[in-house]
């Protein structure tokens, strides 16, 4: 257990500091020599505006032993809006990560570094693309394709402190790189570094169990050209799963809260001002994962979730989005397993003057080799 625990607090506070990493992979513990890739095709109509994207995400896994393990996550999407002219497509960031098991797996040390493969220079309109799948309510898998290389450092430590109770501290530290986000202008973009702490808890058994885990993500300032231009409030980030385990059935319930503090942005000699109102809006995500034992080799799924996204104190960026879908996981053989899903969303996006009805499908598929 106190294993397994320490890779669902790396899962989480690996994705809090990079999002765009957790649209492509799932970090793990993982002890086979494996490839993985899958195709995803999402499409949202936002009032007569349709976004849709194509991704490809690829995934090689390399144990190196039973304690250091080093995975490689690289892939391609396309992407396309119909009131912009410009597609925009092309690879991805490529990341590489190492992860080491100590003291008696009690205590893991992970690193990754992200190489700048992606496009991050965009042209014409291709910035109205970009923020189309940028946007949290929509929940693109690939919401940006390209920044500078980030070296991401993390630490997780596990404590078995009785029968069935697991605690667990951890920290993340995120060192972004420069790049240049335009094509005719020349500007050189410096994201600030984030710093995340988390405190995680699992209880429970085999059968049934509960895990918690409560995070405070902490933000450094912007910067263009060498300027501060902009720092994002820094967030908590509450989530709690409810998970059974039968012989033939499981159940997943999972609740995720995020909120943000108010942002700074630059003023006219290059200080920092306060909002006076905050622009972030709380975001609450609730959902379930069912699955069904169809014999030793099948295995069906049905996904069921709600993002229920407040308006911010501008009475902006608000949204209701209720999405079902169903799954198929297929074991082929020893070596290849087969996974294919789809999810339909409607629900309308809040300002404070009007509500945008909106619609969105993805459906996806993949496989997975164990290469050994």
């Amino acid at each position: 257990m106190t294993t397994r625990h320490l890779f669902l607090i790396q899962t989480l506070i690996l994705l809090l500091i990079n999002p765009a990493g957790a649209q492509t992979r799932k970090p793990g513990l993982f002890r086979s020599n494996d490839f993985a890739t899958n195709v995803y095709f999402q499409s949202w109509n936002v009032d007569g505006d349709r976004t849709s994207q194509l991704s490809v995400p690829v995934t090689y896994i390399l144990p190196l032993s039973r304690k250091l393990n080093l995975d490689i996550t690289t892939g391609a999407a396309f992407a396309q809006r119909t009131t912009a002219a410009n597609r925009l497509d092309g690879p991805i960031d490529t990341r590489v990560r190492t992860s080491l098991l100590l003291l008696k797996e009690k205590l893991l040390l992970s690193a990754y570094l992200t190489f700048p493969t992606g496009k991050s220079k965009l042209g014409g309109d291709q910035n109205e693309v970009a923020s189309a799948l940028a946007d949290d309510a929509l929940g693109f898998r690939v919401p940006n394709y390209g920044h500078g290389l980030h070296l991401n450092l993390a630490v997780v430590y596990a404590q078995k402190i009785s029968r069935g109770l697991v605690l667990g501290p951890g920290a993340a530290f995120l060192q972004k790189g420069e790049f240049e986000p335009f094509e005719d202008t020349a500007l050189d973009y410096s994201p600030g570094h984030e710093i995340a702490l988390t405190m995680g808890v699992d209880i429970g058994g085999s059968k049934f169990k509960m895990t918690g885990d409560v995070s405070y993500i902490i933000y450094q300032a912007d910067k263009a050209n060498d300027v501060e231009i902009f720092r994002s409030g820094n967030k908590l980030l509450l989530q709690a799963q409810w998970i059974l385990n039968a012989r033939v059935f499981g159940l997943t319930l999972y609740l995720r809260n995020r909120s943000k503090g108010k942002n700074e942005r630059g003023r006219l000699f290059g200080d920092l001002e306060g909002e006076t109102r905050n622009s972030n809006g709380n975001q609450l995500d609730v959902g379930s994962i069912s699955s069904f034992a169809v014999g030793r080799k099948t295995t069906v799924q049905g996904f069921l979730s709600a993002k229920i996204y407040a308006r911010n104190q501008f009475g902006d960026r608000g949204a209701l989005i209720v999405s079902v879908g169903s799954g198929l996981k297929q074991r082929i053989s020893r070596r290849l397993a087969l996974e294919i899903s789809a999810r339909f969303s409607q629900g309308r996006l809040k300002t404070q003057d009007s509500l945008t009805n909106v619609t969105g499908i993805e459906v996806g598929g993949g496989f997975r080799i164990r290469l050994r």
